[in-house]
């Protein structure tokens, strides 16, 4: 399968395994988001598009998100940039692609919130990218 793209991202093939049963895929952007409304708005379709690409079988996924942040040190007043993955955790079958990719970031912001609300001095820069992980079963 060929890069799926819009104005705004693209998505393409990352890798497989287990003789194509497993395989990843990364929705990339063309510019900086930091908010993932705007990811959601900008990305929901290209994930949809995909799922539609293999419509005659039983698919389970799950997705992780590349978060840059800034960290502003408490002694040197220096900032640094550091970048965290956060997963949705558990594989869930998609049944209707655009509620699985809401309920994914939903919790990917979750996570994303509790992780940043414990005193981290982190400031969100950017989401560098979308990881989607599909399983296929028979």
């Amino acid at each position: 399968m060929g890069m799926i793209s819009n104005d705004c991202a693209y998505l393409d093939f990352y890798k497989q395994s287990l003789k194509g049963r497993v395989q990843d895929y990364v929705i990339s952007f063309y510019d900086n988001p930091n908010d993932f409304d705007a990811v959601l708005m900008r990305t929901s379709t290209l994930f949809q598009r995909l799922i539609e690409t293999f419509s005659n079988k039983r698919i389970s996924a799950r997705l992780v998100a590349k978060v840059n942040f800034e960290h502003i040190n408490n002694i040197t007043g220096n900032t640094e940039e550091r970048s965290y993955h956060f997963p949705s955790y558990s594989n869930e079958d998609v049944i209707k692609p655009y509620d699985f990719f809401v309920r994914h970031l939903e919790k990917i912001v979750s996570r994303l919130d509790t992780f940043t609300s414990r005193g981290s001095n982190l400031l969100l820069k950017n989401i560098e990218h979308i990881h989607i992980h599909l399983m296929f079963s028979h």
